[in-house]
């Protein structure tokens, strides 16, 4: 699961301008959701993987016991530990990492960053002279109450 490393080490850098910044969120996002969609292939591999590592300390991988009823931790049906844990434990994860990004880095936050390409010295920069294009209609749409008419006329 290394899809965020990069990004996250970009997003604590200094070099890092905002709008580069939500472009590579979005893309990291959008490789998440594949992931997602195809969890069961990419999840053999790490499964394959992490038994591989656990012969190495004798760990041979088992299914928790289940009961009827539980209350303290995941009882999903799995046949097999396999089954088991991409129900119980890959699944939830990439579910909630997808969910924490599109928290943090909701629509409206991004309609709100993509204005920023309105200051000079971003629309200067040619990286960005398409994302002036694209991400000022949401912005006036969204913010048309708080401008004054005659902007909006133009």
């Amino acid at each position: 699961m290394g899809y965020t490393v990069g990004l996250s080490r970009k997003l604590q850098g200094r070099s890092q301008d905002i709008i580069s910044a939500y472009m590579s969120v979005q893309s990291v996002l959008s490789l998440l959701v594949e992931v997602r969609e195809n969890v069961d292939c990419k999840f053999l591999a790490w499964y394959e993987e992490a038994v591989v590592m656990g012969k190495e300390h004798d760990i041979v991988p088992s299914v928790p016991r289940t009961c009827s009823r539980q209350r303290n931790r995941c009882n999903v049906p799995g046949e097999t530990p396999d089954v088991y844990f991409r129900r119980a434990l890959c699944i939830p994860y990439i579910d909630e990492l997808i969910s924490g990004i599109n928290d943090r880095f909701s629509s409206l936050s991004k309609t709100a960053v993509m204005a920023l390409v309105l200051i000079p010295e971003m629309t200067i920069e040619k990286q960005h002279a398409h994302v002036i294009l694209e991400n000022i209609k949401p912005f006036l749409d969204f913010y048309h109450s708080d401008l004054p008419l005659e902007f909006l006329r133009k």
